[in-house]
């Protein structure tokens, strides 16, 4: 887990209010491998931060912003599976990864800043992915040797956002 302090992204007199960071992650990965010819990896990876954030125009119209927050949650998971024949020559893999992402930003009204609303945003988003990839080994030697390797890679992604300038008490 990463934990800072901060410093105050305001960067004029008088608002020095610190603006903190946290980020805790969780990764993991198992394998199979059931023969000397086939293995299968599976990977897990997840990532939850929160960070402070100010608003401004300029100097002279300060909102060194106390209550801006911005959170971010992403996992990411994959499969992988691997074949090599028996005399080596010809190696192939297989492997789908998918990693969802949301990110939120909300903030209050401050009492004594004109202007400023409360404000909820929120983005999602997913990438999904195809790899295969085969490699064939030519001429392979102790001094000398060549392969072609060769494959294709499909990837598709998508999301939406969401923002509401006056957010109700509870948040979707």
């Amino acid at each position: 887990k990463l934990d800072t302090i901060g410093f105050s992204s305001f960067a004029c007199p008088n608002f020095t209010e610190a603006d903190g960071f946290q980020l805790g992650t969780f990764s993991g990965r198992a394998g199979w491998q059931p023969s000397e010819r086939f293995n299968a990896d599976v990977v897990v990876r997840y990532n939850q931060g929160r960070s402070k954030s100010d608003d401004y125009d300029d100097c002279f119209t300060p909102i060194d912003d106390a209550n801006a927050v911005n959170r971010t949650k992403q996992i990411s998971t994959g499969v992988r599976l691997a074949y090599k024949n028996e005399p080596g020559w010809y190696e192939s893999s297989l492997a789908f990864y998918s990693t969802n992402v949301e990110r939120t930003y909300q903030t209050d009204a401050e009492p004594g800043f004109p202007g400023q609303t409360a404000a909820y945003a929120r983005y999602y988003g997913t990438t999904q992915q195809v790899d295969s990839r085969h490699t064939v080994n030519l001429l392979d030697g102790d001094w000398f040797g060549h392969s072609i390797t060769f494959g294709g890679l499909f990837q598709k992604e998508s999301g939406n956002n969401y923002f509401d300038g006056l957010y109700p008490t509870t948040f979707p």
